[in-house]
């Protein structure tokens, strides 16, 4: 028998993705390189439950280059470039996972399973310098806040307030595994370390 929490899970359907330039007001300096513009990565994210019912969120990053991928080799262009090229696989890869449930337990799954094995395959082909981990994680930061913003839509609830065990099959306790830090978080979820009524306004 379903369970109610089993019967709120999704499966991811399919993304688009977008690029949107962005001038900067005022020039930021990372290490040795300025920059006076930046490409926004934004995501469109289908996602469906086992009723077939439907809904789309949006997430979006700036693909901050030089802050990620610092390079005295490849100029700016070669590394954004390659930071696009490997939205494709990204999108690829979390459809792929084939995992239901909660948008966190659905990120933990690939996170755990396909991440290095995508950056390595990817390596190997499209890049003379290998792309960091922290350059493949902002790219797939926007993919995982689409794929949130889209559970909240189809249960047409604000998403931070699905981080609980109403929503969540798995406690916190989960993803510390066999580490011994995990018998303190049985029982607890993201919403317990939440701010119950969060500001709406900045003082």
């Amino acid at each position: 028998m379903a369970t109610s929490t089993s019967l709120k899970n999704v499966q991811l359907e399919s993304f688009r993705y977008y690029f949107l330039p962005v001038e900067m007001r005022m020039p930021l300096k990372f290490g040795s390189e300025s920059v006076s513009h930046v490409n926004c990565l934004r995501v469109s994210a289908e996602v469906v439950n086992s009723e077939g019912h439907r809904a789309e969120g949006w997430g979006e990053t700036p693909l901050s280059v030089t802050w990620a991928w610092p390079s005295a080799t490849l100029s700016y262009d070669e590394r954004y470039e390659a930071m696009v090229v490997f939205c494709e696989f990204a999108a690829q890869s979390f459809v792929e996972v084939n995992a239901s449930g909660h948008p966190m337990e659905i990120s933990h799954v690939f996170l755990t399973e396909r991440p290095p094995f995508v950056l390595e395959a990817f390596n190997k082909g499209h890049s003379a310098e290998p792309m960091p981990y922290l350059a493949a994680l902002i790219v797939m930061s926007a993919f995982d806040i689409a794929i949130h913003d889209a559970y909240g839509n189809l249960h047409q609830v604000d998403t931070y307030s699905t981080y609980n065990s109403e929503y969540m099959t798995h406690d916190l306790s989960h993803y510390f595994h066999s580490s011994p830090e995990a018998n303190q978080f049985q029982g607890l979820f993201p919403a317990d370390f939440l701010e119950k009524q969060p500001l709406v306004k900045v003082p």
